[in-house]
């Protein structure tokens, strides 16, 4: 059973309202649709920009490039942490972020197979042959099998959400930052693909859905995805029960019993 804390409960409970919301907003409307057509150019028959060198090259091919050098240069950090002493405290951190940018992304990919969805050119309405089909409707016979959600591209850089749950409690406004950064990221590769005609704008915002999930669950399941309390984190009662190391003055009569009183305070805390 996975281990649920309070934080753990909140989040799944936001994730799942979340999906609830996905699936009124594109299932029960025609948004799809109606955001593509705005990028389809029906007199030509086809997305304008679907063979632009700048999408293809940079924000295709040159992004993904970009990502899988950075997932291994994360990886070749996790590496050098059992190599390099100065590296062995981010061990925990790096782990998590390996985890979560390989399985986030992979899950998305697992259900472009299970799901069936074809992009946006391989319609009738945007110059292909093939039926629209909604998410939770059968896969019609003799269809053939497509590939397209949720959306892979975007997936690459959904997957650095996860840095969120790294920083939340050290570094609460670095992980905002981190958290609205992935996000842009991903918004902005799987917006290139939709002027291409590649993607539907629910296949993005549902691969950022299922990288969330993934490091929630990462993040349920791994202590070592959980970043370890600061030494004056107020959370951690340990850090302030630690005696000063600075000896006490003769002159000073108190301390003693200043520090006696501190000594007993915390083994009831600790205890409790």
């Amino acid at each position: 059973m996975i281990p649920m804390s309070r934080f753990v409960r909140v989040q799944a409970l936001i994730a799942l309202a979340l999906a609830l919301v996905l699936l009124l907003l594109f299932e029960a409307t025609d948004l799809d649709r109606l955001v593509t057509d705005r990028l389809y150019d029906p007199v030509a028959g086809g997305f304008p920009l679907r063979y632009d060198g700048f999408l293809e090259a940079v924000m295709h091919r040159g992004a993904k490039l970009a990502l899988y050098l950075a997932g291994a240069g994360v990886l070749a950090g996790l590496g050098l942490s059992f190599v390099l002493p100065r590296l062995a405290p981010l061990r925990r951190a790096l782990l998590f972020l390996v985890l979560a940018l390989g399985l986030g992304p992979g899950a998305v990919a697992a259900l472009k197979v299970a799901t069936d969805k074809h992009c946006p050119w391989d319609l009738e309405r945007y110059g292909g042959s093939l039926p629209y089909v909604r998410l939770l409707d059968a896969h019609p016979d003799g269809l053939p099998p497509g590939r397209c959600f949720p959306g892979g591209h975007a997936a690459g850089g959904f997957a650095w959400m996860s840095l969120w749950f790294i920083l939340r409690r050290r570094r609460p406004r670095l992980a905002g930052v981190a958290l609205a950064a992935g996000f842009a990221i991903g918004m902005a590769l799987g917006f290139g693909r939709m002027i291409q005609g590649a993607h539907f704008l629910s296949h993005n915002l549902w691969a950022a859905w299922v990288c969330w999930v993934m490091a929630l669950l990462l993040h349920a399941l791994l202590p070592d995805g959980r970043e370890p309390p600061a030494g004056n984190d107020k959370t951690n009662p340990e850090s302030r029960c630690t005696p000063s190391s600075a000896a006490p003055s003769p002159t000073t009569t108190s301390w003693s019993s200043t520090t006696s009183s501190r000594t007993t305070s915390c083994r009831t805390r600790s205890t409790s």
